[in-house]
């Protein structure tokens, strides 16, 4: 309650006759991180007669006096029906108007979702918080979403089970499960695969009562811990391939932290505590997590479904182009080509320059990074299609291509995506698919993608040209788009020397004399337009924009 945990400050109940209480009210205070939200009752405004939670039930109350193991009753803030009957020593918390919040999404789980190991404990689940916010307040979305925590450290997916009525209380309409095979006892357990059983069907069973109740599941995969030996790490990557395919949403954490071997990546541990992540590895994880999911929830975008088989000819002189949401860390880019292909097939702006790929008449696929150094190896000429794979850990510091299943090579480097360039070749390229994760992928990942299972954690991109009325359409729960231009207009403005340049909350425009200049949004809104003959620079609010016909997100 507003004031703090004292006597001096309460909020009372009603009597309602027969020893029952009652009251709809307003709990407001937002307590510190060390201090997590909760109440109890108190009689006679004396500490004598606090009613507490008899510990490891759901509604069941007593005296502290009456030796029971109490505890006090999480519940974050906000407006509640609190009901308190004393014939049977009960309480409920119910939704004052029976409805649940359409912008709450609740993070049930254990330390990691809890922020353990960053600074305040702003980890993960706070960051998603705040880009929500910034995105509702700059314009992104309509929607206000927000987060509100309820992982308590430690807990496993029997806790999340035990506890269940804590997300009921929550009366959100989404929910964010964040538990692991660590907490679950994978690492030294006598029966892994027992552990490993336990762990899938309760996270099913979580994700089943989270529908029943109306509440629309979201689920952290797997993670590292700084203890893993090979066997956990392998119990880990299954678990995680079982959860791409699961008919919920996912987020790839493995592809975000990991060293390769199931640890943290090197610096990215929080000290010496091998269970938690350091700030930067929290950022690393958040990284994962599409920027637009909830929106594209809300708008009823369903789970997308592999359809392999289609056919699009991208023209000579055209590109696909498409910008990460937000900024993007580690990624897995996988292009379905037809094997005439040939020329650049891929260009990557990065903070730090252009990397690219090419395919020669023979077959010699080439990725040249922004540093200049290559990975050469080759596709199969013979096919009629080829899946290539890039795929990028950037707390590792590694690029990995992959032309099907085999490995073609790797290159040590730290990559910041801006924009992916599909195309623009002297020559047509058919295209099958073009799939973008925020996450880099292993090669247990890479082998189920290109058997064309379908993996979705932290997919922000699937287009797999199979619809007649938007050919580009994206099916992943996503915002993003992939669009299509023309190179030469393009080129034309570059070679008059007009140079464009984005950056945080700006853009940049430098022409080399006197010229007409438009600024529009992606869906053709026009919000900048005059005549310019020196360098400008225009405050505009995050999001992709066409200055004349050059492409650039700002950020």
């Amino acid at each position: 309650v507003e004031g703090g945990w004292s006597l001096t400050y309460n909020a009372n109940l009603e009597y309602q006759g027969n020893s029952v209480w009652k009251a709809t009210l307003d709990l407001n205070r937002i307590s510190t991180l060390s201090d997590p939200e909760r109440f109890i009752f108190v009689m006679n405004k004396s500490w004598t007669y606090s009613i507490k939670r008899v510990a490891g039930t759901v509604e069941s109350v007593a005296l502290a006096s009456d030796g029971y193991a109490m505890e006090d009753i999480r519940l974050n803030h906000g407006r509640y029906t609190i009901t308190l009957d004393l014939r049977d020593y009960t309480y409920t918390i119910e939704s004052p108007d029976g409805t649940i919040d359409p912008w709450r999404i609740s993070v049930m789980g254990s330390s990691v979702s809890n922020g353990q190991g960053a600074t305040d404990n702003q980890g993960y689940a706070y960051m998603l918080g705040q880009l929500l916010n910034t995105r509702y307040t700059d314009g992104s979305t309509t929607n206000p979403f927000y987060t509100s925590s309820i992982a308590i450290n430690g807990n496993n997916t029997i806790n999340l089970l035990d506890r269940y009525n804590d997300l009921i209380h929550e009366f959100g309409r989404y929910v964010i499960y964040g538990v692991s095979l660590g907490n679950e006892g994978i690492h030294g357990a006598a029966n892994q695969k027992q552990v490993f059983e336990q762990f899938k069907t309760n996270m099913l069973t979580l994700i089943d009562k989270a529908r029943t109740d109306g509440k629309y599941p979201v689920v952290m995969n797997n993670y590292t811990r700084g203890d893993f030996e090979e066997s956990d790490y392998e119990y880990v990557k299954k678990m995680n391939m079982l959860i791409h395919e699961w008919d919920v949403p996912s987020v790839n954490l493995l592809g975000a932290i990991d060293n390769g071997a199931g640890r943290w990546a090197d610096g990215y541990q929080n000290g010496d505590d091998i269970y938690h992540p350091s700030t930067e590895g929290h950022a690393e994880l958040f990284y994962a997590i599409v920027p637009s999911l909830f929106d594209a929830v809300a708008a009823g975008k369903e789970q997308p479904v592999r359809s392999q088989g289609n056919s699009y000819t991208l023209a000579a002189g055209k590109k696909l182009t498409f910008s990460p949401e937000n900024v993007a860390h580690s990624f897995t880019l996988a292009l379905t080509l037809g094997s005439a292909a040939t020329g650049r097939v891929l260009t990557v702006a990065t903070e730090d320059g252009t990397a690219t790929i090419e395919i020669d008449a023979a077959g010699t696929i080439t990725y040249t990074a922004a540093g200049g150094t290559t990975i050469a190896g080759a596709i199969d000429k013979a096919a009629e299609w080829n899946t290539i794979t890039l795929t990028h850990y950037y707390a590792q510091g590694r690029t990995l291509l992959y032309a099907g299943t085999e490995l073609q090579g790797e290159v040590a480097e730290k990559v910041v995506p801006q924009e992916f360039e599909i195309g623009a070749a002297a020559s047509s390229m058919k295209l099958g698919e073009v799939m973008f994760y925020r996450s880099a992928m292993n090669a247990m990942e890479v082998e189920a993608l290109n058997a064309g299972k379908m993996l979705k954690s932290s997919l922000e991109l699937y287009v797999p040209f199979s619809s007649e009325a938007d050919v580009l359409a994206n099916y992943a729960q996503s915002h993003n788009k992939l669009t299509i231009n023309d190179v030469s207009g393009v080129e034309a403005l570059k070679a008059q020397g007009m140079k464009v340049t984005a950056q945080r909350g700006a853009v940049t425009i430098a022409p080399a004399g006197a010229t007409g200049v438009t600024v529009h949004t992606t869906d053709g809104r026009l919000v900048w337009s005059g005549s310019i003959s020196s360098a400008i620079t225009i405050a505009l609010p995050r999001g992709l924009y066409f200055v004349n016909n050059i492409k650039v997100a700002v950020m």
